[in-house]
């Protein structure tokens, strides 16, 4: 009898596999291609990793470390701050009851700066109106004597 696998008068169709040798060179070439872009881009890493800019970090970074406690943070504060980094802004702790007099007391200094100023001037609109009343008085009577010889 016949395997069952393999039915009598049917053959078992032949597969061919065609490779076109054009393509084959080119497949070729492009991963052959591809390791050198590979290769070149580790060397290229490699070269980064030895530049001035980050041999300058590396070596500020082991400086800092030989810092402690609040020296160590004022070097990596004045190093941030050599960046580009913002200085911070350090608010003074005071007792709320001192805040509030000092507060009162900046009015009042301002209060009273203000009125000065305020005084002075309204004593300089008053001397410049009381100057110009004056220099008018001034020509009427100047107006009035030369009147007075014309007629005579």
């Amino acid at each position: 009898m016949a395997s069952s696998s393999v039915q009598i008068g049917k053959k078992e169709p032949e597969i061919v596999v065609f490779k076109d040798p054009s393509k084959q060179k080119k497949n070729f070439h492009q991963q052959h291609n591809k390791r050198k872009k590979e290769k070149s881009t580790e060397k290229h890493k490699e070269i980064k990793d030895f530049r001035s800019g980050n041999l300058k970090r590396e070596v500020s970074k082991l400086a800092l470390s030989a810092y402690t406690g609040k020296e160590r943070e004022q070097a990596i504060e004045s190093y941030l701050i050599k960046l580009g980094a913002h200085p911070v802004k350090r608010k003074k702790c005071e007792n709320y009851k001192l805040f509030l007099e000092r507060k009162k007391n900046e009015k009042d200094e301002e209060k009273t700066k203000n009125t000065e100023k305020f005084r002075e001037e309204q004593l300089k609109k008053l001397i410049t109106k009381a100057h110009k009343s004056i220099t008018q008085y001034n020509k009427m009577c100047k107006f009035k004597k030369k009147t007075k010889s014309r007629k005579q």
